[in-house]
């Protein structure tokens, strides 16, 4: 470089004597390790969130007093839903599980090995490929009636208000058979 005076320097900082090296710069290599660090968690969160919810589909279905709606479930069940009714429906790969949370619903379950269960209150019907209406009552009354195959129905079993499992009311309801549970 050069000064005012024409001197040229082989260093730019003039406390340092000439022919040495400036000290390796730190900074920039710890940036990339930082940064490398938190793409490498970016990528395990994204992965480990679509491992767990890739099989998971939980879908919200709900008619307005006076509505009906006819719903095909990705599994190829038909569910009809009469007026002011709401279900939850929570598809997996292991199960197929309904929460009727008000009114009433028909389902026409399409053949698959995993189970098909509507809960209401404190009651599931498990189909045994079928067609069957399910009917929440109130907050607890609940009807089910069978219009093809086979249904077993369980009501939870509760201990001081702890569920701690389910027993069965009938062996298994056929068609034109109805069980209605009412805990109270």
């Amino acid at each position: 470089l050069l000064d005012p005076f024409g001197l040229t320097h082989a260093s730019s900082d003039p406390l340092r004597p000439s022919g040495s090296q400036a000290p390796p710069d730190r900074a920039r290599p710890r940036f990339y390790e930082i940064s490398a660090a938190a793409a490498a968690v970016l990528c395990l969160v994204v992965a480990v969130t679509w491992l767990v919810t890739r099989d998971l589909q939980t879908r919200i279905y709900e008619t307005a007093v006076g509505g009906r709606e006819h719903v095909v479930l990705n599994d190829g069940t038909v569910v009809e839903l009469n007026t002011n009714t709401k279900i939850r429906v929570r598809l997996t790969n292991e199960a197929r599980d309904v929460r009727l949370l008000k009114g009433e619903a028909l389902f026409r379950v399409a053949p698959d090995a995993r189970p098909f269960e509507v809960s209401a209150a404190n009651v599931t019907a498990r189909a045994l490929g079928t067609e069957f209406a399910v009917r929440l009552r109130g907050k607890a009354s609940v009807e089910t009636f069978v219009t093809e195959g086979h249904v077993v129905v369980l009501q939870s079993e509760r201990v001081l208000g702890i569920p701690y499992g389910q027993r069965a009311l009938n062996p298994v309801l056929s068609a034109g058979d109805t069980a209605i549970v009412d805990p109270r």
